[in-house]
């Protein structure tokens, strides 16, 4: 069976994609940054992956041999140079993805 990561999960729209995709019978695992906030997925039958988008060795083992990705890079407010702080996130998932 094919395995889908939703990163994002306990937010707006990673929460949806990952409902949608579990009412469909899909097999995903959900990263989140605060495992804590993770149980209800994996109540949900969801495999869990506690994490953050900008680890590369993280992202390189959680997505190997899966079928898809969904993501969204999530805003960091706080972040002293917030464009590039997400052009670094990007770098790294595009890196995982290759």
């Amino acid at each position: 069976m094919s395995v889908y990561i939703i990163a994002g999960v306990t937010g707006r729209v990673g929460s949806v994609v990952a409902s949608e995709r579990l009412a469909k019978g899909a097999k995903i695992r959900a990263i989140t940054r605060d495992g804590r906030r993770a149980h209800a997925w994996s109540g949900r039958g969801a495999d869990v992956a506690a994490g953050s988008l900008d680890d590369s060795a993280f992202l390189s083992r959680t997505l190997d041999g899966v079928s898809g990705f969904f993501t969204l890079l999530p805003e960091d407010l706080s972040a002293s140079d917030f464009h590039g702080h997400r052009r670094r996130m990007a770098e790294v998932i595009a890196a995982a993805v290759k």
